[in-house]
Parts: structure tokens; sequence; C-alpha cells
């Protein structure tokens, strides 16, 4: 075969590297595209799955469809109000942690005193560990609260966070009125168990007046003392 007929056998057009180069290249370019596109989406699903807090727990839905079950059409209507008029609502209110805010906003439709992107956080705080009960009821009366809801970590694990808000100058209010260290370990003192959040939680507001227990979720959480309900509903009389 001489060079006039190689050429005329083997045209430009046919050449598999020409043709397979453009379609490889603009397969990787469709890839690459895509990887942009899924892998932020992949790797935040990454990040949410080893951080569940960031998911709303089987505890608190229990407690927000608790809450939601309570509510008559009429006041349902009334909380549409705050974000379809800008109206304040005339419903009950519900005192929770900051954290929980917008959870029991978004699936119980009722109005909270302070989320995690503010409202009345400090007096949340200062509600929930004031230990002279009647005093405590009569405020949220005032407030026009209804329901509060404590779960296992406000009692235990974010009470520390409780406290430094509740304090803002920590030299007026700081953890050792709560805790006491002990050979290394941490002791809760008196005034732990006297808060009105621990009275609520691990006491089911027997001693407090007008106050009533009225719903504990079937989802449990294990403590060092074992397991204990994750969270509780309390009705203000």
């Amino acid at each position: 075969m001489n060079i006039a007929q190689f050429k005329k056998e083997v045209k430009p057009d046919s050449s598999p590297v020409l043709k397979y180069g453009v379609f490889s290249g603009r397969f990787i370019i469709a890839v690459l595209f895509i990887a942009l596109i899924i892998v932020p989406l992949v790797r935040n699903d990454i990040g949410l799955a080893r951080n569940p807090q960031n998911y709303m727990s089987l505890g608190w839905q229990e407690a927000t469809q608790y809450l939601r079950s309570q509510l008559s059409t009429e006041q349902e209507a009334e909380y549409y109000k705050i974000y379809q008029k800008g109206e304040e609502p005339d419903v009950s209110y519900v005192l929770t942690w900051w954290d929980y805010g917008y959870w029991i906003a978004r699936d119980a439709h009722m109005p909270v005193i302070c989320t995690p992107s503010g409202g009345q956080r400090m007096l949340a705080a200062k509600l929930l560990l004031n230990k002279n009960p009647d005093e405590t009821v009569k405020r949220l009366k005032e407030l026009n609260i209804k329901y509060v809801v404590i779960d296992s970590q406000t009692a235990v694990e974010k009470f520390y966070a409780v406290v430094q808000l509740a304090g803002i100058d920590l030299k007026g209010l700081d953890l050792d009125k709560y805790y006491d260290v002990q050979g290394g370990e941490l002791f809760k003192t008196s005034d732990y168990y006297k808060t009105f959040l621990v009275q609520l939680y691990f006491f089911d507001a027997k001693r407090i007046n007008n106050v009533k227990l009225v719903y504990v979720s079937d989802s449990k959480v294990m403590i060092e003392d074992g397991y204990i309900p994750e969270v509780k509903v309390f009705e203000v009389q």
C-alpha cells in the first residue's frame, strides 16, 4: 500500500483518536459538572449523619406531635398570624430551652419564647433555674405560657449552658453553685435539685402547684443511672 492509498482509506474525521477523544472530553466535563453539584450535597448529608443532634430525635417528634394535637382549629389559625400578618397571636406560648424553639414552632405550631435566632433566651434560662416554684409559675402565667417542655439534655448535659446564659456575669452565678467536684467526680448540689427545670424533669412537678405532667415520650435515653424518658411536657394550669 502506497502513501496515497493509505491517506484515502484513513480519513481525518474517522480517526479513532479524534472521534473518541472528543467524546471522552465531553464525558469528563459532564462528570465534573455533576460532581460539583452532588459532592457538596453528599458531604453535607455525611456531616449531618455524623452529628445526629442536627436532626429532630424520636422523643422530640413525639412531644411536638402531642403539643399539636392539643390545638384547636381556631388556635392554629391564630398561630399563623405570626407569619401571615405579623400580628400578636392570641395563643399560649411554650417555654423550652432555645435549642428546640424551631422544632416546636414548626412541628407543634405553637409559638415559643425563644429560638436559636433570638427571643427571650436569658429570661427562659432564669425561669428554668428559679428555685421559687410559686414565683416561677406566677411569671409563666403573666407571660401566657401554657406548656413547659424539658428534655434529658437540658436537665443533664446542657444544664451548664442554662446556668451560663442566665448568669451572663458569671461572677454572680456560676457552676460552682450547682456542681461540686470531689475526687475528680462531678456531684450535683442541693441547689441543682431545687431548680424549676430539675423539679419538673426528675420529680415530675409533684412538689409544684399549678403545674402538671401531661406527656412523657416513649423514646428513652441512657444516662449513668439507667434509661430515662427523653422529653416531658408540663401544663401550666
